[in-house]
């Protein structure tokens, strides 16, 4: 369950590279419009309730109301859960040999500046994060490992 349209265009990038785009690796990716860790992980919870899934993982952005009720829900649901911190573009600039110590606003910005678009931009994703960049980067970036083990990538 990706937090929004920028997460969903990651893991399908993801998804796309290392499974192929037709393939069935089994991974049901949806989105859940963003509103906060707490619709995220509830979207989550009612997706699993509707099919039948080994597992179940939330990504998103750490907000606000990511508190004890919510980190409860999703351990309860056992959901787990990826954060992009601070933000989807601290990551992957990351990738990119950046380990930026910035705010989320500052990570948007160096984002768009680098690549010419924003990070939901499937364009971008296809050229700048290629598959032997993304291989490159997987042993300093741990969310990209996260996100390659629900793929079964690695």
């Amino acid at each position: 369950m990706g937090e929004g349209y920028a997460h969903l265009a990651l893991l399908k990038h993801i998804r796309n590279i290392y499974a192929g785009a037709d393939a069935d690796c089994g991974m049901t990716l949806a989105n859940a419009r963003g509103q906060g860790a707490r619709h995220v992980i509830t979207h989550a919870v009612r997706a699993a309730r509707n099919g039948s899934y080994d597992r179940v993982a939330a990504f998103l952005n750490p907000a606000s109301d990511w508190n004890e009720s919510v980190q409860k829900l999703a351990r309860a649901k056992k959901i787990s859960v990826l954060f992009s911190r601070p933000c989807l573009e601290a990551p992957l600039l990351h990738i990119h040999g950046d380990a930026p110590q910035r705010t989320a606003d500052e990570c948007r910005r160096e984002f768009k500046a680098r690549f010419g678009s924003d990070v939901h931009d499937a364009d971008v994703l296809q050229q700048f994060f290629q598959r032997s960049i993304l291989d490159d980067a997987c042993s300093r970036v741990a969310l990209l490992q996260e996100l390659l083990a629900l793929v079964n990538a690695r």
